[in-house]
C-alpha cells in the first residue's frame, strides 16, 4: 500500500486520490496513528476510527476526522541514527554561506495566506527545553552548531521565542540559528534577544 503525506495532499486530497495509484492519503499529522495505520493495511482490515486520513471508496473521497497533536513533547526526538545522514549534512547552506542543520521548531502559522498550502492554523510549539536537548543531540553526534528553524513561523507566539532565546544565552553552547517569521512579529526586544542567543539570519515573508 502506497501512503502519501506533504502538504499538498493534505490541502488537496479531492483533487490527488481520484488521480493517482495512492491509497491512504494524510490529511492531518500522523505521529500518532501511524503504527496503527500501517498494521491494518498489513493485515487488510478495516481503517474505521482513524482519524487524519483520507482514501478512495468506490470512487469517492471518504475523509476521516482531523485532530492535532497536543503535546509536541510527547513524542521521542527524530531517530536521526536511522538514516544516512552524511545524504543531509552537506546540502543545507544558508544565504551567508554557510551550513545549518533544519530543525523542526513548531507546527502551524497564526496566518491563513490564501496560496500556501500549510494545513494548521493552529500553533503549537516544544518546549525550549526539548529543542534544546535536540540540538545538543545533533550536536555531540555529528559535531553540527548551525541550525535553522524550518518552519514559517518561529518567531511567534513572542513568549517562545524570548524563552527559547534566554535558554540559549543562558546555556553558552555556542550555537548559531537562523528563524524566518512575519515583520509583525519582531520588535527591537526580540532582535535583541535573537542576538544574544546567537541568530546570525532573520528572513521576513510579506
Amino acid at each position: 500500500p502506497i501512503i502519501a503525506g506533504g502538504t499538498f495532499i493534505m490541502s488537496q486530497p479531492d483533487v490527488i486520490l481520484p488521480r493517482v495509484p495512492i491509497d491512504i492519503a494524510c490529511t492531518g499529522e500522523g505521529d500518532e496513528i501511524i503504527v496503527e495505520l500501517v498494521e491494518r493495511l498489513v493485515n487488510k482490515t478495516s481503517l474505521d476510527g482513524l482519524w487524519n486520513i483520507a482514501s478512495l471508496v468506490n470512487g469517492e473521497v471518504v475523509k476521516s476526522e482531523t485532530r492535532l497533536v497536543a503535546d509536541l513533547d510527547a513524542f521521542p526526538s527524530p531517530a536521526y541514527e536511522c538514516l544516512d545522514m552524511n545524504r543531509y549534512l552537506v546540502n543545507n547552506i544558508s544565504s551567508i554561506g554557510e551550513f545549518y542543520f533544519p530543525l523542526p521548531s513548531g507546527r502551524g502559522c497564526p496566518h491563513h495566506c490564501y496560496y500556501c498550502g500549510r494545513p494548521y492554523q493552529k500553533v503549537r510549539r516544544p518546549s525550549p527545553e526539548k529543542l534544546l536537548g535536540l540540538m545538543d543531540k545533533i550536536n555531540s553526534r555529528y559535531g553540527v552548531s548551525n541550525f535553522v528553524f524550518n518552519d514559517d513561523g518561529a518567531l511567534f507566539p513572542k513568549d517562545w521565542i524570548l524563552a527559547l532565546c534566554l535558554l540559549l544565552e543562558e546555556s553558552n553552547k555556542g550555537y548559531r540559528f537562523a528563524v524566518a517569521g512575519c515583520p509583525e512579529q519582531v520588535d527591537e526586544e526580540v532582535i535583541q534577544r535573537l542576538k544574544r542567543a546567537g541568530c546570525t539570519t532573520i528572513g521576513l515573508g510579506v
